[in-house]
């Protein structure tokens, strides 16, 4: 019986899977790219990601909830590979971390992932590497009470003054996690 070339990738894959799930389970951490899409209907929507060789992975752990917001961006997740929970997925990735590859808008505009705080010059959005971006063009009341202690993507312009400190001129904004 012969194996078409598309199907065999899957099909060691499947194998490899089996194989460590009947040797006690599977610890096997990878990093996978894709486009995020949602799956199902509330209140059992899963985050799905798809990779470029049309390959499904249902999404889950901490950045679950982070990533069914992200519909429409590709990312790439690094995660520790569970057994399919949905028909038609390879696998069920516990996501450990992920990093935004392209937001889905418009080439030409700038964007930032970070944790929106007051601090003493006023509202922040503090990136992991913990570079401070001034937000303009957000109002005060918006950022009070719809953002401050969110970890939220900003869109817009953004200009550095140094390594540590920039401005970005916000045209939108979107909540990954809630206070």
């Amino acid at each position: 019986m012969k194996l078409k070339r598309k199907f065999f990738p899957a099909l060691v894959l499947l194998l490899l899977y089996m194989a460590l799930a009947g040797a006690g389970g599977c610890d096997e951490v990878v990093t996978i790219e894709g486009e995020i899409s949602v799956r199902g209907s509330e209140p059992f929507a899963r985050a799905v990601i798809t990779t470029a060789d049309d390959r499904l992975y249902t999404l889950s752990g901490e950045y679950a909830g982070e990533l069914k917001r992200l519909a429409g961006t590709v990312v790439s997740v690094t995660a520790r590979i569970g057994e399919p929970e949905l028909p038609r997925t390879e696998a069920d990735l516990k996501v450990k971390k992920y990093r935004i590859l392209d937001p889905g808008y418009d080439p030409s505009v700038d964007w930032i992932v970070g944790k929106i705080e007051l601090t003493g010059e006023g509202y922040r959005l503090i990136t992991e590497d913990k570079v401070k971006y001034k937000i303009r063009s957000i109002d005060r009341s918006t950022l009070k009470e719809k953002l401050s202690g969110t970890k939220s993507l900003l869109f817009g312009r953004i200009e550095f003054e140094n390594d540590t400190v920039a401005v970005i001129h916000a045209d939108g904004y979107k909540v990954l996690r809630e206070r």
